[in-house]
């Protein structure tokens, strides 16, 4: 078959609708009925378009709103298996652009300048257009007369317009933009420039002097005077109440210099003049007073204590003070023994040799430029070398309390006349051996000990000075048992004892507080330590109950009972628990030890292997040896017995 699918279309948006026809050659009859199929081949990416009757003659596309080409397929099918394939290309446009007219915009709109600032520039960059500007014109509307070849730098025809040599006054700019279809926009600007203004000068003549005869001259600054434009000319003159003697030199300078003045006030004005002809004035006194003299004061230094046999000091004189000044100093032995003698008498430090024990004064005198004086005195005290032994102090009495084991001792109460040179702590020979002195404080004047034990130990402490002398002072440290010795629980978990945080002890304590049901801060830690094997770690607490703290055994016991079975129930596995001290009786064939809580049987007795392995697990002396021999020997004889039987039966 020859089938046609009708010339290629064009659909120019927004119509995105079109209807295609196919035809077929031969035509259609009624004996042999066409069928027609239509495919979409391609289209632009993204494209979602609609095909209704696409199994028809005639098909109708909607919603081709994707620029592009979309291509179509037609497939005729007659009788006797004939048929017949078409394409047809459909483009779609985009829409024709409707062209909007620029907007112009000069930023900013209004500007303020004063001189001698005279540029400013107005930004027309920021006007739009649908497409794009294509021309820029600026003009001056309105304004002051003035070169416009010199006010415009650049930019007459580009987005920025750059002004100079403005003057004062208020000027209009206009911008005109136009796009590429020609049409036009146009808005202004207004410039203000104002013009400079010029302040008076502000005249400071300095403040004011006294000076006192024989000094009769001064030096006087203007320099300190200001204008914003600067000043022209500086006038000093002399007021007519002033004292008529004294010379004037730098009367149109800054400074002025007044020399040979007389007793009396004299006050001299500055005029300053700007370069605008403005000016100002300020004034100045000078008092001249009558010469003044008092007498020096001598000031011969602090008094001096001596130890014989260092007998040589050193005097100085360098506190005396004069109105003046001083021209003059002379030293001379008061009183004291003879034997003393003086190096530079009459300069300000004098050195003193040959002193022996006693009492020294010394006078100093001196002189100003005008022969007034002045005297004062300075002791020297010179001793002989007396050494007082030291007084030991060991400090009160200290008590400690398990499981604490730490303690100090303290001895810095201690003093002697010179200082104390050493410090020696010993123990007495009757008192606990353990007890470990940490980094040799045994030789400090605290004493600190660790890994105490229950017991009283008894101190010594020796001082000795410089020279030798000594002096010894005793003191107790008694370790008792703990208070709460009765109700402290352990409690070892398998953790390092470095990894165990803080917050690792509030949620133990929380913990606890909920399996005893009690409240978390009825739950009292006092001791956490390393338990000694491996990486385990013992947790020392009571728990307080109204009245005083309830009993460790039984609290050990409730949590053996709720817990030691229960896995996870604590952060870190629980190893054991147990009392504090010790209720185990042994069988009374033996006692308790305290740190590992087993039983040391008595002679002739053991335990029972069996309560010790299974069930409560707990250490006894149940057994005599006497028993248990004589119940294996007969275990023995009766296991031979029964093999000699075996063998004697076997052998008939």
């Amino acid at each position: 078959l020859l089938v046609s699918a009708g010339d290629n279309k064009v659909l120019t948006l927004p119509v995105n609708s079109i209807e295609l026809y196919a035809s077929a050659f031969p035509k259609e009859t009624i004996d042999n009925h066409y069928t027609y199929h239509w495919q979409q081949i391609s289209a632009p990416q993204g494209s979602h378009g609609y095909m209704e009757g696409k199994d028809t003659r005639r098909v109708i596309l909607s919603k081709l709103s994707h620029i592009g080409t979309y291509q179509f397929k037609v497939t005729v099918t007659g009788a006797n298996h004939a048929f017949g394939v078409a394409h047809v290309n459909v483009t779609v446009k985009p829409a024709p652009r409707v062209n909007k007219p620029p907007r112009a915009d000069i930023s900013p709109k209004e500007q303020t300048i004063t001189l001698p600032t005279n540029e400013v520039v107005l930004d027309g960059s920021k006007s739009t257009d649908d497409d794009k500007i294509v021309e820029y014109k600026w003009e001056e509307m309105k304004g002051p007369l003035n070169d416009k070849n010199k006010m415009i730098s650049q930019g007459a025809d580009s987005p920025v317009l750059q002004l100079k040599s403005l003057v004062p006054g208020i000027y209009t700019f206009k911008l005109t933009v136009s796009d590429s279809d020609g049409e036009t926009d146009s808005t202004t600007a207004v410039v203000t420039v104002n013009d400079e203004k010029d302040y008076p000068p502000v005249a400071r003549a300095g403040n004011d002097v006294v000076l006192t005869l024989p000094v009769n001259h001064v030096v006087l600054y203007g320099n300190s005077s200001t204008d914003d434009k600067g000043i022209a000319s500086y006038e000093w003159s002399k007021t007519p109440s002033s004292p008529a003697v004294g010379d004037m030199q730098g009367t149109n300078s800054p400074q002025l210099k007044v020399s040979n003045m007389v007793l009396g006030d004299y006050t001299f004005v500055l005029k300053v003049t700007d370069t605008g002809g403005q000016s100002a004035t300020s004034r100045v006194t000078v008092v001249v007073q009558p010469e003044k003299n008092t007498p020096p004061v001598a000031k011969a230094g602090s008094d001096k204590d001596l130890v014989y046999p260092d007998d040589t000091t050193t005097l100085d004189a360098k506190g005396s003070y004069d109105d003046q000044k001083i021209v003059k100093y002379h030293w001379d032995q008061v009183s004291g023994p003879s034997s003393a003698e003086m190096s530079g008498a009459d300069n300000q430090v004098v050195e003193v040799k040959k002193l022996t024990e006693g009492h020294y004064v010394f006078k100093l005198t001196v002189t100003d430029d005008k022969g007034l004086t002045g005297s004062g005195t300075v002791a020297v005290n010179v001793k002989k070398d007396v050494n007082q032994a030291p007084v030991a102090r060991a400090g009160p009495d200290v008590v400690v309390h398990l499981p604490n084991r730490a303690a100090e001792l303290d001895g810095s109460k201690s003093s002697d006349d010179h200082g104390i040179a050493q410090y020696l702590w010993t123990r007495d020979a009757k008192s606990p051996a353990a007890g470990d002195v940490i980094n040799s404080s045994n030789h400090q004047a605290i004493l600190r000990l660790s890994n105490l034990v229950e017991g009283m130990y008894k101190f010594k402490l020796t001082v000795l000075d410089a020279k030798g002398l000594k002096s010894s002072d005793e003191a107790l440290l008694t370790v008792k048992e703990d208070e709460h010795s009765a109700h402290l629980v352990e409690l070892f978990l398998d953790v390092d004892i470095t990894k165990f945080t803080e917050e690792n002890k509030g949620q133990l304590i929380r913990k606890l507080a909920v399996i005893l049901d009690v409240q978390d801060e009825e739950i009292v830690v006092e001791h956490l330590k390393e338990a000694g094997t491996g990486h385990s770690m013992m947790v020392m607490f009571y728990v307080k109950a109204v009245g005083g703290a309830k009993d460790g055994q039984a609290v050990a016991e409730t949590l053996k009972e709720k817990i030691e079975n229960e896995e996870g129930f604590f952060e870190f596995r629980m190893l054991k628990v147990e009392p504090y001290i010790c209720r185990n009786n042994c069988s009374f064939h033996g006692y308790c030890d305290r740190s590992t809580k087993l039983c040391v049987c008595e002679s002739f007795w053991m335990q029972d292997i069996f309560k010790s392995s299974f069930g409560a697990k707990e250490s006894n002396c149940d057994w005599s040896i006497l028993y248990v021999t004589v119940i294996i020997f007969g275990i023995v004889m009766a296991i031979g017995g029964i093999i000699w039987g075996i063998c004697f039966c076997m052998g008939r």
